[in-house]
C-alpha cells in the first residue's frame, strides 16, 4: 500500500464553496497516521469575520487530535472537511515532510496577495448608461449641488 494523504479544509460558508487548507492527514505505507500543518492561515481580513478567524486558530491547534485518515473528530464540527484521498508519489521517503512542503509551496509561490484594482464607482455607473444607450443624456462631470440651477442642492448631499 502506497502512502496517501487527505487535505483538511476549513469551510467558513458551505454554500459559497470557499475553503482554506488547515493541514493534511497523512497515512504512510504501514498505516501510521500523522498530520502535516499548513503554515499560512486565513486572517480576519480574508474571512471577513473575527469569530471565524478564532475558529480557524482553534481548529489548527486541534490538528494533533486527528487519529484517522477517514474521519475527523467531532470537535472539528461542520467547519472542517476532509478532501478526497490522494497518493504520495512513489520514492518519497518522508510522506509528511513532502506534504508539508507542498502545503507551504502553494502559499509561498503566491507571495504577497494583491487585490486587483477594480473600476471606480463612477466608471461602472457610466458603463450602465452606455449599455442602455442613454449615455448621450448624461454629463460625466455632473455636480448635483451646483448644476441645474442648484435645484438639487437640498437632495444632493448623498451624491458626491
Amino acid at each position: 500500500m502506497n502512502a496517501h494523504y487527505r487535505l483538511i479544509h476549513f469551510t467558513p460558508d458551505p454554500f459559497a464553496g470557499t475553503r482554506f487548507p488547515l493541514g493534511a492527514v497523512v497515512s504512510d505505507e504501514h498505516g501510521d497516521v500523522r498530520v502535516a500543518r499548513a503554515e499560512w492561515l486565513p486572517s480576519t481580513s480574508c474571512l471577513g469575520d473575527r469569530s471565524l478567524a478564532v475558529v480557524v486558530q482553534q481548529l489548527h491547534k486541534r490538528l494533533d487530535t486527528v487519529e484517522s485518515a477517514e474521519r475527523l473528530p467531532s470537535a472539528f464540527g461542520p467547519y472542517a472537511t476532509l478532501a478526497e484521498r490522494r497518493e504520495v508519489p512513489r520514492g518519497v521517503d518522508d510522506a509528511v515532510a513532502w506534504v508539508q512542503a507542498m502545503l507551504s509551496r502553494s502559499t509561498a509561490a503566491e507571495g504577497r496577495v494583491r487585490t486587483p484594482r477594480g473600476s471606480n464607482r463612477s466608471t461602472l455607473g457610466y458603463r450602465f448608461f452606455e449599455t442602455w444607450g442613454v449615455d448621450r443624456y448624461v454629463r460625466k462631470t455632473f455636480k448635483p449641488r451646483h448644476d441645474c440651477g442648484g435645484w438639487l442642492s437640498g437632495h444632493g448631499a448623498g451624491l458626491p
